[in-house]
């Protein structure tokens, strides 16, 4: 966890604590952010809460568990306090995500769902995206493929390059 309290004469210092998630090998995973008015206390939460935020990652529900590959699969932010000074959470937006690790649904706090398509799904050359909006409409890039060869023609190395779309 990190505290930072940040100081400016004639206005209320800012406490801000950062603590990461635990994950094996990544470790700058935000798991949740509290900022306060005051300084940060030397022990002990924060009182006087003013923001709060937390991520979830890889579907896995214990705040701070990494059970994945670090994919940030919730956001909840602070939308009030409970009558002990506790940040009260609601959903901010959520996401899925393929075996390759992108992107395939997202959703915001109202409900509503954008999805994306790739064609190769399961890894290799993107030849195509498709991403569907709420109201059902799409948008389709194919990607650039680039072909490469190389061989000796004549006794002289050659290479020839051709782009498609």
């Amino acid at each position: 966890m990190i505290a930072q309290t940040s100081s400016a004469t004639g206005l209320t210092d800012l406490c801000v604590t950062t603590e990461y998630a635990t994950h094996a090998t990544i470790k700058t995973l935000v798991k949740q952010t509290i900022a306060s008015t005051g300084p940060c206390p030397a022990t002990g939460a924060q009182t006087s809460v003013t923001a709060a935020a937390r991520t979830f990652y890889d579907g896995s529900s214990p705040l701070g568990a990494v059970p994945g590959p670090g994919d940030a699969t919730l956001a909840e932010v602070a939308t009030s306090l409970d009558a002990q000074g506790n940040p009260v959470y609601q959903t901010a937006g959520s996401a899925t995500f393929d075996l390759s690790g992108r992107a395939v649904s997202a959703t915001d706090a109202l409900n509503y769902t954008t999805t994306t398509a790739y064609t190769s799904p399961l890894g290799g050359i993107v030849s195509q995206i498709v991403t569907s909006n709420p109201l059902g409409q799409e948008s389709t890039v194919n990607t650039m493929r680039v072909f490469f060869s190389a061989g000796i023609v004549g006794g002289l190395p050659m290479c020839r390059t051709l782009l498609q779309d």
